[in-house]
């Protein structure tokens, strides 16, 4: 990461699709940042979900900071500006940006609940 700024996690956010995203919602400690730095959640791809999950809600002592979504999450881009993650399955795992301009990922396999 750039910038070396505290955060907090205020939430986690998964689909119930097999993609292996995550969605790390986030707030500035910082309060003396203004709304021009402050970043916005993070939007990440990792292969070892579950084992970074476990870990994340250890390190945080909050296990129940974790959100299984169906079909859509929004997340802050920065502050004031947000955006959607679409989830859904398909024929192949893609993710692109949809015409609404939602991000969207698509998993080639079925739910995991």
């Amino acid at each position: 990461m750039k910038s070396p700024s505290p955060a907090r996690v205020r939430g986690v956010s998964v689909s119930n699709l097999s993609d292996n995203f995550l969605i790390l919602h986030v707030t500035s400690d910082d309060a003396k940042q203004n709304d021009n730095k402050q970043k916005g959640d993070l939007v990440l791809q990792c292969d070892y979900l579950f084992e970074a999950l476990t870990k994340l809600c250890v390190i945080a002592k909050k296990p129940d900071c974790i959100q299984v979504v169906q079909g859509s999450v929004r997340f802050d881009i920065h502050p004031g500006r947000e955006g959607f993650v679409d989830f859904k399955s398909g024929h192949e795992a893609m993710v692109y940006r949809a015409k609404n301009g939602h991000l969207m990922v698509e998993s080639r396999t079925k739910s995991r609940i």
